[in-house]
């Protein structure tokens, strides 16, 4: 596919027609028109060409964890946070231009990717009159936000507060259900094996995490240090509670191994559960799919469509099992597990900041509740 500004910039030109560039909402809406459109044809294809040192198979064509899904649920984090205060274009803008340039995490460009999505991100905001003196603001949160670099602030910043706000937003999308999902679709993309073939879960206290070689060493060991890194008391609470549902996945996951019989990578399997989502997620990072449906995600609104989302196969998954008669008591478990899954979907995809416990759910569905197992999304939804 070759480059193609063409699209992008025509794109741009009739949000600037429609939205106008006064008032902050209409401000808002402009951005995210902005960012939609430069992350599909930036990431999907300035992005091969972006140097000539790095061949085109090291870098990702098709990033579903740093898509413009991603990109709003960080928008929907750090809106609920900017309570607290800071300037709101500033945020936004920092949010949604943070991502523009992403390489393949062992490509020798994902040094500089920051640097070049500033660079981005001040062409366009200076095409569209963002006021000046927060342009300068927004290019600095990019840069010393890095998620994988860290938070490089030296305490005395004009944009300390904005500055925190984003990237503890940024860095709570690494946190719970929507961490398995991208860990996993990062490592179907890689690729990465899903596991070590001996020590599964990393219970051996002798081996050191190999997060570039094993996904679920890369959860066990980055998602705890995730939530500890977080700056800001409530973000720091929501991660936590987040990860309440990681350690939920593992539990159901050692479960289904000991049902099944065989490793991680045998294809026999039930239709729902954990080892369902892993692999749904690794072929998802293969195939370069988005996650699911911005405009309606649990296809309330809509048929499921398999060929394009993942989430959409997990639902039809789930509508499946729930219809099957007789469920033996690993079925059951494995529905209510998918339960707790889709609830904490929901509320990390609402952008929830330290929301009510959820994972206590206790759901009686023998006997007494058979018609409504086959309604979706359940009515606790």
């Amino acid at each position: 596919m070759q480059e193609n500004r063409t699209d992008w910039q025509i794109s741009k030109h009739k949000l600037e027609l429609f939205y106008g560039s006064s008032g902050s909402e209409q401000l808002r809406a402009k951005l995210v028109g902005l960012a939609e459109a430069g992350i599909m044809h930036i990431n999907a294809t300035l992005n091969r060409t972006l140097s000539g040192e790095v061949s085109t198979d090291e870098l990702f064509t098709e990033d579903p964890s740093h898509d413009f899904n991603h990109a709003m649920r960080v928008l929907k984090l750090a809106e609920n946070m900017a309570v607290i205060g800071g300037d709101i274009d500033v945020i936004r803008a920092s949010v949604l231009f943070h991502d523009f340039v992403t390489y393949s995490k062992d490509a020798p460009g994902a040094k500089r990717e920051t640097e070049e999505a500033a660079s981005y991100a001040k062409d366009i905001l200076e095409s569209i009159d963002f006021p000046k003196e927060k342009i300068e603001k927004v290019l600095n949160i990019i840069i010393k936000t890095s998620f994988s670099k860290g938070l490089q602030l030296k305490g005395d910043e004009p944009y300390l507060t904005e500055a925190h706000i984003v990237y503890d937003a940024d860095k709570l999308d690494q946190s719970g259900a929507m961490a398995i999902m991208r860990y996993f679709a990062s490592g179907g993309q890689m690729p990465r094996d899903s596991h070590h073939p001996e020590d599964p879960f990393l219970k051996d206290s002798k081996r050191n995490p190999e997060v570039f070689k094993y996904t679920i060493d890369a959860l066990v060991d980055r998602l705890p240090r995730i939530a500890d890194s977080i700056t800001m008391p409530s973000a720091k609470a929501t991660a936590k509670q987040r990860n309440q549902f990681f350690d939920l996945f593992l539990k159901e996951l050692r479960l289904e191994l000991k049902e099944l019989g065989g490793g991680l990578e045998s294809e026999a399997g039930p239709v729902a559960g954990a080892k369902r989502i892993m692999k749904v997620f690794e072929d998802a990072g293969r195939g370069g799919k988005i996650f699911y449906s911005h405009d309606d995600p649990f296809c309330e609104r809509r048929k499921p469509q398999l060929e394009l989302y993942p989430l959409d196969v997990l639902i039809v998954d789930y509508r499946s099992l729930a219809s099957q008669r007789p469920l033996d008591n690993g079925a059951k478990r494995r529905l209510e597990f998918m339960d707790n899954y889709f609830i904490e979907l929901k509320y990390e995809l609402e952008g929830e900041i330290i929301p009510p416990p959820r994972l206590q759910i206790t759901r009686e569905i023998w006997p007494g509740e058979e018609e409504e197992l086959g309604v979706f999304p359940p009515k606790k939804w």
